[in-house]
């Protein structure tokens, strides 16, 4: 049976470029409460649903990018140990 669901804790590499990409992402999220700021309580209704739809989506990307860390930090550790 594959590995491909097994938990692997992030290495010192990987903490570290999922913590930048966090980063990222926040300063994205945080730009989000400027979208129609100066409409004031018509802000909800005006931007409400595209700014959830970019949440989420910013949600998605994150998970794909903790997933493709995973990726990589097997293979690190599968050709250090080879080595």
């Amino acid at each position: 049976m594959s590995n491909r669901f097994e938990y692997v804790k992030y290495d010192e590499v990987a903490t570290t470029q999922s913590n930048n990409f966090k980063n990222l992402f926040e300063q994205i999220e945080n730009g989000l409460v400027a979208i129609g700021g100066t409409l004031g309580d018509a802000k909800g209704p005006v931007v409400g649903r595209e700014v959830a739809l970019v949440r989420t989506k910013l949600e998605e990307a994150y998970m794909w990018i903790g997933k493709a860390l995973r990726n990589d930090q097997v293979q690190r550790d599968a050709i250090s140990k080879s080595k």
